[in-house]
């Protein structure tokens, strides 16, 4: 008789909220190195966070028949910087001598000697390995992959090119799945509405017979009077709601309908004049502290500029600073602010009630906002949803299809660990619309590769960072 599997699910449910995440979920796992995918927002750390025992299991059964340790993708904000904080959690785990080692987006908040220090840790580690992960250095260790989608979770066995396409065709399916609900939607509203005019004309003869039976006019004519300003805003509202969500189906539909590359429509922009963007001279930005770099001049118009360095190095405050959002120590900073379009890390100055279409709206048409949307692979049901709403990755997206395209005058990006918790399809579209972006580029990265893909111009090292070129 073969032994027991050391963890394994069964019928295991998951929801958020009413959404189904997925359904009787089996899994079987010994001594295996699976990574956790998905787009954002699916439930992979749900799914991880069942797993090791953090989240209570409601529907289904979780059995664990090993010892496990388990990092979460959040870490405790005192104690460092994330990253030296996960970097410490990280050694604690791999030194447990668990059987099992759960780790949910493990080389968030790395820097570029931790992440290689964790690559070299995981390819020894022989014992059972579940992973979380977007990071395209990570994933192209793995050769067996869950696949979590909202029509559920399975199985892929292959390298990373499979993997991406096999989450592009998941993609397209999901798009479709979501315009057929939206065709659903508007026939059950246009039935409701059926029903709603069935149920008038039966009042209307009832208020004739009233008449018959002599009831006052006066009476009659308020019944009618609240009854038909009721209805009217009622149809007002529901007519509405059921014409956008016609148009927005029909644009949907013919944007997944194009079988050619879809492009962004990036902004024409204007000349570069003779005055820079952003400018500054002998200037020093302290944080913690410390000072975080001493003497620099800068000069940016279209310039592509990078700030890299070690986990704690000041890299957001020397972002900020240059930016214009907080004032440096000392020297002269010059910065074009209407000019400056700014996304922080995870897009926290981008919580808005507003969604992307209704940012977009009026500058551009339903079937321009969603060709947009499917270019970038940014799922048409997020862009309807409130910014606020959205993960920190999907709202790092959003972020930036605004600026692009909604705001004029944006001639230089401020981006600020822009790949934080983003997707894998989500990283490739990012990483094609800077490469054709034509303005000025300021960004930080932990990401060797995702820098080299961009062609920088200038390398910002600070203290302790370690230096390369493009």
């Amino acid at each position: 008789m073969s032994a027991a599997p050391l963890l394994q699910t069964v019928d295991l449910t998951a929801r958020f909220g009413d959404r189904v995440l997925y359904k009787e979920l089996n899994l079987c796992l010994d001594f295996d190195r699976v990574a956790l995918v998905g787009r954002n927002g699916v439930g992979k750390s749900t799914l991880l966070r069942m797993l090791a025992g953090s989240l209570p299991v409601s529907e289904g059964r979780v059995f664990r028949r090993c010892s496990l340790a388990f990092v979460e993708q959040a870490v405790p904000e005192e104690g460092g910087s994330p990253g030296e904080v996960r970097r410490r959690l990280l050694e604690q785990a791999l030194s447990k001598g668990c059987q099992m080692l759960l780790l949910d987006e493990p080389t968030q908040d790395l820097d570029e000697p931790a992440v290689e220090w964790l690559l070299r840790e995981l390819e020894d580690w022989k014992k059972g390995l579940i992973v979380v992960s977007h990071d395209v250095r990570l994933l192209q260790r793995f050769h067996h992959f869950f696949v979590v989608s909202e029509s559920g979770c399975r199985y892929l066995s292959g390298d990373y090119e499979t993997l991406i396409e096999e989450l592009e065709e998941e993609q397209d399916a999901s798009e479709k799945r979501y315009l057929q609900r939206l065709n659903q939607l508007v026939r059950s509203e246009e039935r409701t509405l059926h029903i709603a005019r069935r149920r008038r004309r039966k009042k209307q003869y009832g208020r004739v017979r009233e008449m018959d039976r002599a009831t006052p006019r006066s009476c009659l004519n308020h019944k009618r009077s609240a009854a038909q300003e009721s209805h009217g805003r009622i149809n007002k509202v529901r007519e509405e709601r059921l014409s956008e969500v016609r148009k927005w189906t029909r644009s949907g539909r013919r944007a997944l309908a194009v079988r050619l590359p879809l492009e962004i429509s990036l902004p024409e922009l204007p000349e570069a004049g003779p005055t820079p963007i952003l400018q500054c001279q002998d200037l020093t930005v302290r944080g913690g502290g410390r000072v975080l770099i001493d003497g620099l001049t800068l000069s940016m118009s279209r310039e592509r500029v990078a700030v890299v360095g070690p986990n704690g190095s000041g890299k957001t405050s020397l972002l900020s600073a240059l930016a214009g959002r907080c004032a440096p120590h000392s020297g002269e900073l010059v910065v074009s602010q209407e000019k400056v379009g700014v996304v922080e890390q995870g897009g926290t100055n981008w919580m808005l009630e507003t969604s992307l279409v209704q940012y977009l709206q009026g500058r551009f048409s339903e079937d321009e906002i969603s060709q947009a949307l499917v270019s970038q692979r940014f799922p048409l049901a997020l862009g309807r949803r409130a910014l606020r709403s959205l993960s920190p990755g999907e709202r790092v997206r959003a972020a930036l299809l605004a600026l692009l395209m909604g705001t004029d005058g944006v001639e230089l990006l401020v981006l600020d660990e822009p790949t934080y918790s983003l997707d894998i399809l989500g990283q490739e579209a990012l990483v094609k619309v800077l490469q054709e972006w034509k303005g000025g580029l300021l960004i930080s990265s932990h990401q060797r590769q995702f820098l080299e893909s961009l062609k920088m111009d200038q390398i910002i090292t600070l203290p302790g960072g370690e230096i390369y070129y493009p």
